[in-house]
């Protein structure tokens, strides 16, 4: 992992770092049955618009 930053730029790079935890609980409820509570959805939902924001504004500046 530490290896593919390298390759993109910072901006890239903290998405990625921020969504990983998010898909984790998420791959985690669908493939191992483990509970996902209405606050670790919130928190997913936060991480991935915020995400989502910042790929959006990169893209826009440059």
């Amino acid at each position: 992992m530490t290896e593919g930053y390298r390759y993109v730029t910072v901006a890239s790079g903290s998405v990625i770092t921020l969504v990983s935890p998010a898909l984790n609980v998420a791959v985690g409820a669908a493939v191992f049955r483990e509970p996902f509570p209405p606050l670790a959805m919130a928190g997913a939902a936060v991480l991935i618009a915020s995400s989502t924001v910042s790929v959006v504004w990169e893209r826009k500046d440059g």
